[in-house]
This record gives C-alpha cells, sequence and structure tokens, in this order.
C-alpha cells in the first residue's frame, strides 16, 4: 500500500500537481499512524491476555496454598485445644495431695507442646516479583496483602516472642520429671521425680500458668487467621468464577 502512494506521489511531482501531492502525501501519513495504532492495540491486547493468564494461574496457586494453609491452622487450633485440657488438668491435679487423674502423665507431656503454622508463601513471593498490581481488583488485591504481609508476619512474630524460653522450659521441667516428652501422634507419659515437690514447686506453677495464657493467646490468633484466610479463599474463588 506505501509503494503504491509512492508512486502516485513520483507521478503528481513529476506532472507538476502540487495540491494533490500534498494530498497523497497527507493519506499516505495518516495511513501510517492508522497501521501504528492498530499495531500498538495489538500488542496491548496480546499483553493483556497474557497478564490475565498470568494473574489466573497465580490466583489458582494461591487459593491451593491458602487451602493447605486453612488445613493446617485448623489442626494446630484442636491441638491447642488439647493443650489447654492437659494444662487445666495439671492446675487441677496440683491441688490435690494425691493425683486422681490417671492420664497426668500425658498431660504433662502434652502441656510443654509448642507448635506454629508455617504458611505457603511460594505463589505470594510470586506475585510479589511480577508485582502486586497483576491482581486486578483492588479489594482482592488488599485482602492478599493483609493475610501475607499481616496477618501472617504478625502470627509469627508472635510465635517467636515466647512468655518464657522454650529451651528455659524445657531445661527446668527436665530436673522435675524422669523423663521429658512433648506430645505428638504419640505421647509418651511424664512421671515427675516427686509429685508433692512439684506441688509447691513456684517455677513449676509460673510455667503452667504463662503457657496457659500462651497458648490462650496462640490459639485465639490462629482462630483470627482462621477467618481472614477462609474469607480470602473465598473472595479468590468468586474472582476466578468471573
Amino acid at each position: 500500500m506505501i509503494k503504491f502512494f509512492r508512486k502516485i506521489r513520483y507521478k503528481l511531482m513529476s506532472e507538476n500537481k502540487t495540491g494533490k501531492y500534498f494530498k497523497y502525501a497527507i493519506g499516505e501519513i495518516v495511513l501510517v499512524v492508522i497501521g501504528i495504532l492498530i499495531a500498538l492495540s495489538i500488542n496491548n491486547w496480546n499483553e493483556n491476555v497474557k497478564s490475565h493468564a498470568t494473574e489466573i494461574k497465580i490466583l489458582k496457586e494461591l487459593k491451593l496454598a491458602l487451602k493447605q494453609d486453612l488445613f493446617n491452622i485448623k489442626i494446630n487450633v484442636r491441638s491447642y485445644d488439647e493443650v489447654n485440657r492437659a494444662l487445666d488438668i495439671i492446675k487441677e491435679q496440683l491441688q490435690l495431695d494425691e493425683p486422681t487423674n490417671d492420664s497426668l502423665g500425658y498431660a504433662f507431656s502434652k502441656s510443654l507442646f509448642n507448635n506454629s503454622v508455617a504458611p505457603t508463601i511460594g505463589p505470594y513471593e510470586t506475585l510479589k516479583s511480577k508485582g502486586l498490581d497483576l491482581i486486578s481488583n483492588d479489594s482482592l488485591r488488599q485482602d492478599i496483602i493483609n493475610v501475607y504481609e499481616m496477618a501472617y508476619k504478625y502470627y509469627q512474630d508472635r510465635a517467636k516472642d515466647r512468655f518464657l524460653p522454650e529451651a528455659y522450659i524445657q531445661e527446668y521441667c527436665a530436673g522435675l520429671f524422669k523423663s521429658m516428652s512433648t506430645y505428638d501422634d504419640d505421647p509418651e507419659a511424664m512421671v515427675p521425680n516427686d509429685f508433692a515437690m512439684l506441688r509447691i514447686d513456684p517455677i513449676y506453677h509460673t510455667i503452667i500458668n504463662t503457657r496457659i495464657a500462651q497458648v490462650t493467646q496462640s490459639k485465639h490468633e490462629l482462630e483470627l487467621n482462621q477467618i481472614l484466610v477462609t474469607t480470602l479463599i473465598e473472595s479468590i474463588h468468586k474472582e476466578l468464577e468471573q
């Protein structure tokens, strides 16, 4: 098409038809501009298609990771319930001259159990590397940031900030029991060296009270995360359905 206009221009110039020459020259320029605009539009459309495909892929990966996190959160919340029950049993039995609970030994092992949720952050790190603006929905983007940058990080930071150092608790309790064990899928009963002395040990009482406060707080924070993660999964699901 450009060659065609060029031939016409040369012909008009040779015939001294200046007015028509300028009209054809302008027409050629317009065609070139239109061609460039069309090319840019097609390129932008292709980039938008690629960007949307990448967004969908990352949202699916985030949804899968969050589901796994939610599963782990629920397991840990139930574990905290078991630890709380164990601590309540211990506190109650310490008020007695002789323990009356046959499962007290297992309660001792459960009472020392510490757990935490390590979230799956791979998909979120991928999103950050590609740019958070890849998520076109402003509200959804902010919800994702809130969960990963605030809720998760706050929980992890608090999990590190124990009321009493775990190493100290383990070391001190090692001197009070014949063997040490922490609650897992196959707990072992912990037997005190001297239950009567354990009853009046002020540091052990402090440890139990501290553990109660710590477990209660950790469970509460996990339950908040559970709500936020559940809501985010639902939001991502809605976005993917659109």
